[in-house]
């Protein structure tokens, strides 16, 4: 049975994304990440990304475990296997040489420096983990699939019955990692070259499993929601304006993990209350919004750069680079979509697939 709501979230996991690089570029410390910078700065939105930043990432992962779940049901291993490098593996490649490099290079010839083509995964480097991610739990998740009534899955359903005791469940085995790496940053999940892939991992494994719970999962997750952004929301407010109160940075770095479990299972929680239900819209954007992800940052960078020396307040340029960005990016989608070899490198579906 599809789950409308995981597509309602990852649609929404990864327009965040596209949101947060957005503010990025009005963020003084970005250009030494080559993001074009608007000479006015928005500091004061950072305080919004802060709540974003810390779960923004481990959600996808999250989703995409998930997906494996939901795509192994009806799928070979081999199939699954030629459905990763299609979906996966392919844009990835292909963003890495002709999409992502194009990032660096309007940042070069915007800041007069000797423009290089480098290929690189840039903002893609996500689909790297995911690939790797993918291939190495499929054994497991093989097995998984075979025993769905496994002891495993039949006492961690009846604990799931017990009321909010999935927000424990979900949170101890995130608590641990942070417990056992300490990381210096809870939120570099693309800088730090240990806490990052295994936190990751933590998450995407995290989505196969729970999604292999079925409803015991979506049942007791709506049922936590109210508290679940409750918590998220109490944790956030003592990160950004008490941290000085946690008396060592491991607990900070412990209450950080805790308050991304929670966003998690509040965007969970409401997703199943609310968003599982189909509609037009939602198929539409579900095949857009990962080419539009492919595409946005160079576009992005392009619009920035062209309104830099534009006399207008930052919060307009914001907005402006915003729906631009997107209104590009979709067009490209369009175009793209009816063109059998290019949808193929973006990893879309074919035309007429992508009208049902």
């Amino acid at each position: 049975m599809r789950r409308y709501d995981i597509d309602a979230i990852r649609i929404s996991a990864l327009f965040l994304l596209i949101l947060y690089h957005a503010a990025c570029a009005f963020q003084p410390w970005a250009v030494y990440f080559a993001f074009i910078v608007n000479p006015d700065t928005l500091e004061s939105i950072w305080i919004f990304m802060e709540m974003l930043n810390i779960w923004r990432l481990p959600i996808l992962f999250t989703v995409s475990g998930m997906g494996v779940f939901f795509a192994l049901q009806h799928r070979t291993w081999q199939e699954f296997f030629l459905n990763r490098g299609a979906r996966v593996f392919i844009p990835l490649v292909f963003g890495s040489i002709f999409i992502a490099p194009l990032t660096l290079i309007l940042f070069q010839i915007h800041y007069q420096k000797e423009v290089e083509h480098i290929p690189q995964p840039g903002h893609l480097w996500f689909l790297i983990n995911i690939f790797y991610y993918s291939l190495l739990a499929l054994p497991v998740f093989l097995y998984w699939n075979r025993h769905p009534n496994n002891i495993i899955c039949r006492l961690s359903s009846a604990i799931l019955r017990t009321r909010f005791a999935v927000i424990l469940m979900f949170s101890i085995p995130i608590l641990l990692e942070a417990l056992l790496l300490k990381p210096e940053s809870y939120a570099s999940f693309a800088l730090d070259p240990v806490h990052g892939p295994i936190i990751g991992f933590i998450f995407f494994s995290s989505g196969f499993f729970y999604a292999s719970l079925r409803d015991d999962f979506w049942h007791s997750v709506s049922k936590a929601r109210f508290l679940s952004v409750i918590l998220a929301f109490s944790f956030y407010i003592i990160r950004v304006n008490f941290a000085d109160l946690y008396p060592s940075h491991l607990l900070y770095t412990l209450a950080t993990a805790f308050e991304a479990s929670n966003w998690i299972l509040a965007a969970f929680g409401f997703g199943a209350a609310y968003l599982n239900r189909p509609s037009t819209v939602l198929t539409y954007l579900s095949a857009a919004v990962y080419p539009v992800y492919i595409l946005h940052l160079p576009v992005q960078q392009f619009f920035v750069g062209l309104l830099a020396p534009v006399d207008i307040p930052a919060i307009l340029k914001l907005t402006v680079v915003i729906i631009a960005t997107l209104g590009v990016c979709i067009s490209f989608f369009e175009i793209i979509r009816r063109i059998k070899y290019l949808r193929f490198c973006l990893g879309i579906k074919s035309f007429a697939k992508t009208q049902e």
